[in-house]
């Protein structure tokens, strides 16, 4: 559990830039998440233990949700961490690879059959 312990700079970076402790909370679990998975989750699929581990980890309050009333803030959220972990978001780039990759893997399991 320790990968989620947000580092000081982390802490004052999602301070900086949220307004409330909902918001707090649920940018450093999109933070920690995205580190060691790659990808934002759901906050509903962030484990209840992770979301309590971070709350204790930076003094939140107890009962204390990670919630996004908004879309837009999900959105720019999302936005804050890839600029922080240096990812460039390309959706039409990230279709050409997947397109890219996919015709690759057919044409290989096309000559195995032969």
């Amino acid at each position: 559990m320790c990968f989620f312990s947000p580092t000081r700079d982390e802490l004052q970076w999602a301070a900086d830039a949220t307004d409330g402790d909902e918001h707090l909370l649920a940018l450093l679990l999109m933070l920690k998440s995205y580190q060691r998975m790659g990808r934002f989750p759901v906050l509903g699929e962030v484990p209840e233990q992770v979301v309590e581990f971070v709350r204790r980890q930076v003094e939140l309050p107890e009962g204390t949700l990670p919630v996004y009333r908004a879309e837009r803030t999900a959105k720019h959220h999302r936005g804050l961490v890839r600029k922080k972990v240096g990812v460039k978001y390309d959706q039409g780039e990230a279709r050409r690879i997947a397109e890219r990759s996919i015709r690759k893997e057919a044409a290989a399991k096309n000559r195995r059959r032969t």
